[in-house]
């Protein structure tokens, strides 16, 4: 049986009491050239992303710091809950210790505005899976589950050593990847964003079925995907049938998924598409009222104001 070892070193919060309903978790400035720590961290943070995307009706924020190293987060997270309106902050560092790895958590609450949670985990390379299940158990508010297991995890590693050494090329990554990694749903989530954004759903009609025998069909991600196609559809045949589904799945999407920013980020795309500004706007507003800080979604939305003032007649 595989160990997990913590070192506790403050903690005040009882897991009971975690409800957040957004959270922002920042991956640090690790400033390392380590090969292994960049591969380790980035299977840290797209794990807890997607796991808690697919299995929780918490919305979880990523954003990467450059400029801010683990004790500086730390220090600002206070300041952080109050500047991206979120319920609780989350960062977390990688350390390398020979053959091991030590993932240290820090947890800043803002429903206990007076303690933090800081833990220490230690496992080796082919474990790191069970520190990030310890986290899941914090942020879901149990102790008896396992939420990603050894032959998931497992599978993986490859992918993510080969993302962080071939990110130039993601494209044969996926292909090479897909071959035995079609039944990985953290893989496949991946790769089917890929497709369809390249307007290529044929080709992720395997995966998407792979997706479908580990979800519900009424899971929020089973229905953008649907949407997706459609809209994909729509933009090669200009259907109002087409349209209509698009809008049709992306909102029972939403419905399921409320604090989702980039669903709302992909029905303000879908507004775009069919010409109708003033939704396209009201997405945006909302993608940005529950990720305050997307600079991208902020440029968007300001761009697209300024056309739609230039459309309206005067």
């Amino acid at each position: 049986m595989k160990k997990i070892y913590f070192i506790l070193f403050y903690c005040l919060i009882s897991a009971k009491l975690f409800s957040s309903e957004i959270i922002l978790l920042i991956e640090p400035n690790d400033n390392t050239n380590d090969e292994k720590i960049k591969y380790i961290n980035y299977a840290v943070k797209d794990l807890i992303l997607k796991h808690v995307f697919l299995y929780s009706p918490i919305n979880i924020i990523f954003e990467k710091n450059d400029s801010l190293n683990y004790e500086e987060i730390k220090y600002l997270s206070p300041n952080m809950i109050d500047d991206y309106k979120v319920d609780s902050v989350i960062t977390y560092k990688v350390e390398r210790y020979k053959n091991a790895f030590s993932i240290t958590y820090f947890i800043y609450d803002k429903k206990n505005i007076k303690s933090w949670v800081e833990y220490k985990t230690f496992n080796k390379e082919d474990n790191v899976y069970t520190s990030v299940n310890s986290l899941l158990n914090y942020i879901y508010k149990t102790d008896d589950e396992v939420f990603i297991d050894y032959d998931t995890y497992i599978t993986l590693i490859g992918y993510y050593e080969n993302l962080i050494k071939n990110n130039d090329n993601i494209e044969k990554t996926y292909e090479y990847f897909a071959s035995f990694h079609k039944d990985n749903i953290y893989f496949n989530i991946d790769y089917i964003d890929f497709l369809l954004l390249n307007g290529e759903e044929s080709m992720s009609g395997t995966l998407i079925n792979e997706v479908k025998t580990n979800l519900k069909k009424n899971h929020h991600y089973i229905l953008y995907i649907n949407s997706y196609i459609y809209y994909n559809e729509y933009k090669k045949n200009v259907l109002e049938s087409d349209k209509e589904k698009t809008l049709e799945f992306i909102n029972k999407a939403i419905d399921k998924k409320t604090k989702n920013h980039l669903y709302y980020n992909y029905l303000s795309k879908v507004y775009l598409t069919i010409g109708d500004y003033e939704r396209s706007i009201e997405a945006l507003k909302k993608s940005i009222s529950i990720y305050t800080k997307d600079k991208n979604t902020l440029e968007e939305l300001i761009y697209l104001m300024k056309i739609n003032n230039k459309t309206k007649p005067q």
